[in-house]
């Protein structure tokens, strides 16, 4: 059975366009409208020689009156519940495990980006050894100020 991996977050944060990017089409509706992406969307990718289903979903929480909220809010939770692992889109939290200090990221698009706000590119070396990891797993990050040993405390899709 493939594992399934679900891009899921806030609206116009850039899901659609990782899903088209990694599935090398355009299959995936993008603008800098936000609500465009009803429902959710599954292609089948090789990611190392293994099968992976993708699977793009609608936004969270659109800043606009949409009569569908409710329902495009149902389908992200049923793509949630497909996935455990840390995903674009998501909010993490990490303990540092020197120190037990804690702090919160969500992972956005290169564009959407703002470490000010701990909003962190999906390309970024925080990210990137993120992605894929669950909750209690232990990582360690490259960072400018050397090597940084954190374990995953929790992870949000909102």
């Amino acid at each position: 059975m493939n594992e399934t991996v679900s891009l899921v977050g806030r609206t116009n944060v850039g899901k659609s366009s990782l899903f088209n990017k990694l599935i090398k089409s355009k299959s995936a509706i993008v603008s800098n409208h936000e609500g465009l992406t009803r429902d959710i969307k599954v292609a089948e990718l090789q990611y190392f020689n293994k099968a992976v289903n993708l699977v793009d979903t609608g936004g969270f929480f659109t800043s606009k009156d949409d009569d569908f909220e409710d329902l495009i809010i149902a389908k992200a939770y049923e793509a949630i519940e497909q996935s455990d692992k840390v995903i674009f889109g998501s909010t993490v939290t990490l303990i540092d495990v020197n120190d037990d200090s804690s702090v919160t990221y969500c992972i956005v698009g290169d564009d959407e980006s703002d470490i000010k706000k701990n909003l962190i590119s999906v390309n970024s070396p925080i990210a990137r050894g993120l992605i894929g990891k669950l909750e209690g797993d232990e990582v360690s990050i490259n960072t400018p100020g050397g090597l940084k040993e954190f374990e995953i405390d929790k992870v949000d899709y909102i």
